[in-house]
């Protein structure tokens, strides 16, 4: 995670990320399965955008996430909230929740299926019974377009700047490459760095959900219950281990 070290100061100005609408449409899902607004951990918290809009909406609030430095920036937004440095895949925390989210590709950076299969049951692990698990997949194999690539101009709160973002299919995985430059009043940031994402075909994690006694349910980018496996995607799966 080496690169969102490198850009966590400047992400929400580089990426620009609805935060209030995206935790809009898991609260919807949430409601939808029966859930309500209780503890929450949001695995891969980042800067703490999708925490800070949760807790607008009356959760109690959790961030785990692998960067120091994202971390770091999530702390500026929520002084109070408790904040764990670990990897999900070894999640291993005293409390248990009522709702656990993993947004924005957070999945995606695991190695490999088995390690995705580890982490849902550690996280199963740390859910309420009844509790719920929502995964946001925005990049999986049956939509993914290998000759995806992008140059975006920013110029927000006097940072201003321009990314570029490539990417290219490896095997079952998919390498971004980002080159950004940064201007804030005198000085001149450059990150040029990679991350790889596992491609991960929606059906086999609704089918590995079903193995450890999580039942899925599909919905679409507006939080519609739906039966197509659409590009972003949304799982939301009751714990039914009581």
């Amino acid at each position: 995670m080496k690169v969102y070290n490198k850009l966590a100061e400047y992400y929400d100005e580089v990426f620009k990320i609805d935060y209030e609408k995206e935790a809009g449409v898991c609260h919807e899902v949430i409601k939808k399965l029966g859930g309500s607004a209780g503890k929450l951990l949001d695995v891969g918290c980042g800067t703490g955008g999708h925490m800070k809009a949760f807790k607008e909406l009356g959760y109690e609030v959790e961030g785990l996430d692998s960067s120091n430095e994202m971390i770091r920036q999530a702390r500026y937004k929520l002084p109070r909230a408790k904040f764990y440095k670990m990897k999900m895949q070894e999640v291993n925390l005293a409390g248990t929740y009522d709702v656990i989210t993993l947004l924005s590709r957070t999945l995606l950076y695991l190695d490999d299926e088995k390690e995705i299969k580890v982490t849902l049951r550690r996280l199963q692990d740390h859910l309420e019974p009844m509790g719920l698990l929502v995964i946001d997949l925005d990049l999986h194999k049956d939509y993914f377009n290998p000759d995806k690539s992008s140059t975006n101009y920013f110029n927000d709160e006097g940072v201003e700047g321009s990314i570029t973002e490539d990417y290219e299919l490896k095997d079952n995985k998919v390498l971004w490459s980002v080159n950004l430059s940064i201007k804030k009043e005198d000085d001149v940031t450059r990150v040029v760095d990679n991350q790889e994402y596992l491609l991960i075909n929606p059906k086999k994690l609704v089918k590995w959900m079903k193995e450890i006694h999580l039942i899925p349910t599909i919905y679409s980018s507006n939080g519609r219950k739906t039966s197509n496996y659409e590009q972003p995607l949304i799982i939301g799966a009751k714990n039914l281990t009581m």
